[in-house]
């Protein structure tokens, strides 16, 4: 019984032993459920516990998380709206559930040290290079998170980031 798919590393041993153990207790108790379905529950449990766990740890993740609390107050234009970073003002759709937000890793690098400040915690990224590479890194757990990635490379080797978070 392999997990191939699994974030862990699993031994095959250790699963077995455990569902075998399962399947005793389950047919001594008299539950009507097959030992398949309880490791197929169990794992898919681990798996969902695992992908919330790296995208509530990321800390690109957790930044942007700050910056859309900020865009979601954003109402442009007026005084109380004033947007504070240095990436793109938020772009909302109509229906306020799908924000776009552009910028180099510079800017994001700005906004992100902005966000941390306010937020008065230390920003763990010290120059745009290493979090251009980070944010390549994290694609997957942004994904999850409910955030799309696009770079776009412009003729003096400059990157801009499109970051795109649907609601």
């Amino acid at each position: 019984m392999g997990y191939q798919s699994s974030t862990k590393d699993r031994t095959n041993s250790y699963l077995a032993l455990m569902a075998l153990i399962a399947n005793k207790l389950l047919r001594d108790w008299g539950f009507g459920m097959e030992i398949d379905t309880l490791v197929n529950r169990w794992m898919q449990t681990q798996e969902e516990d695992a992908v919330d766990t790296s995208v509530d740890t990321d800390l690109i993740v957790m930044y942007l998380s700050y910056i859309l609390n900020d865009a979601r107050k954003h109402t442009g234009g007026s005084n109380n709206g004033l947007w504070d970073y240095d990436i793109s003002a938020p772009e909302w759709d109509l229906k306020r559930t799908k924000l776009t937000l552009q910028g180099q890793a510079k800017e994001l690098l700005a906004s992100f040290q902005t966000a941390c400040r306010k937020k008065g915690i230390r920003c763990e990224y010290k120059n745009a290079k290493q979090l251009g590479r980070r944010i390549k890194d994290s694609e997957q757990v942004l994904k999850e998170a409910g955030w799309s990635v696009t770079m776009t490379r412009a003729a003096n080797n400059s990157n801009t980031y499109t970051l795109v978070y649907a609601a």
